[in-house]
């Protein structure tokens, strides 16, 4: 009949509209739920030596300044200047997803964002639009990374590595046999060898530039992973590179021999890591490592020295000119790993980023927030 079949295509439109309003209903169930458990997951009252500051503001870069008590933090919401000392915001900038911060000697803040490349002249002065001359830029996408060194300021976005020169002068960095167009991680070794790393899996992976040629790694070629998160140098002759997504990835060691650099072993949870996926890593001033996980907090551990200068890098490294050794020096890192969860202090478990001062405190930037470690309790860290 004509009124059944006009009453069931109500009904089943009541039905199609009602499963929609339960979806949603779920949706908010579960956000909601997800919240609560990270609510009752922080401690009421931190340990000692713990501070938790700019709640809910996802921290992605971070920088030190070096000529007063200011620390930048940058990420989703903008770009935020804190009283390091105290934890008191100084100042706002509206800048969309803030990816990188880069501190040229002269002060100068460099800024990678959604919109591309800003400059910040001083704490108090306004963030200036970066943009080349005679090229197109737009090509170029989001500013992924950002890399000082003496010739210049190293850019990774979405489409490719560019330098930016005195003057305002860009130009685009051609490398042969990259991986991927787009470069989430820029770092340099004590040799000057190039390090770009890729998070675009299947297709991303690690390309390195040196004097023994162009070689590029990915899972076929051993990495845990193809999205590469975070590059790091234990010393001369030894680097860390962070791998994942979601809940699969994990760390590679990298050895120079005189062949060049090649993947030595790899890390995982089972090994001590925090969890799967390498979110960040830190090498800090007293030869602590630090891997920041996706989910899981962050391990630490001592690093052994092999002899040498020791390097760091947040994406780089400091070179001292010194020529690597002819045979390769490994540093082991199974086992001896110790856990930093929410329970023990940590704004949230996904941890982003790493900064230290001078005084010894460590800033660690998470999904929730800005966690902060004082000298102190760093030193009492087991």
């Amino acid at each position: 009949m004509p009124g059944d079949a006009g009453a069931g295509a109500l009904h089943s439109g009541r039905s199609a509209v009602a499963r929609i309003w339960l979806g949603l209903a779920l949706v908010v169930g579960v956000a909601l739920l997800a919240n609560l458990v990270f609510l009752l997951a922080v401690p009421r009252t931190l340990p000692p030596g713990w501070r938790q500051w700019l709640p809910g503001f996802d921290v992605m870069a971070l920088a030190v300044e070096t000529d007063g008590d200011g620390l930048w933090a940058g990420g989703r919401d903008g770009l935020v200047l804190l009283d390091r000392t105290s934890g008191r915001e100084l100042r706002r900038l509206n800048l969309p997803y803030v990816r990188a911060l880069a501190r040229g000697a002269d002060g100068t803040l460099w800024i990678g964002h959604q919109g591309g490349l800003s400059r910040l002249r001083g704490a108090t002065g306004a963030p200036e639009a970066v943009r080349p001359a005679g090229v197109e830029w737009a090509a170029a996408g989001r500013v992924n990374a950002l890399h000082l060194d003496a010739d210049g300021l190293l850019i990774g976005t979405d489409g490719g590595l560019w330098r930016h020169r005195a003057g305002d002068t860009f130009e685009p960095v051609p490398v042969a046999g990259l991986l991927s167009p787009m470069v989430n991680v820029i770092a340099k070794d004590a040799r000057g060898g190039l390090w770009l790393g890729s998070a675009v899996p299947p297709a991303g992976g690690l390309t390195i530039v040196q004097p023994e040629g162009t070689a590029t790694f990915d899972v076929a070629r051993g990495l845990p992973h193809a999205s590469i998160t975070a590059i790091t140098f234990l010393d001369e002759a030894n680097a860390l590179v962070g791998t994942g997504f979601y809940q699969r990835g994990g760390a590679a060691r990298f050895e120079l021999t005189p062949a060049g650099w090649r993947l030595a072993a790899t890390l995982s949870v089972a090994d001590g890591l925090a969890g799967p996926k390498v979110r960040s890593i830190h090498l800090d001033r007293r030869s602590v490592l630090w891997v920041g996980s996706e989910y899981d907090g962050v391990a630490y551990r001592r690093v052994p020295a092999p002899g040498g200068a020791r390097r760091r890098s947040h994406g780089g490294s400091v070179a001292n000119g010194a020529p690597p050794p002819p045979t390769p020096r490994g540093v082991g890192l199974d086992g001896g790993w110790r856990r930093l969860r929410r329970e023990d202090g940590l704004s949230d478990g996904e941890v982003k980023c790493f900064a230290e001062d001078a005084a010894g405190a460590l800033f660690l930037g998470t999904l929730r927030g800005l966690s902060v470690l004082d000298a102190a309790a760093r030193a009492a860290l087991p």
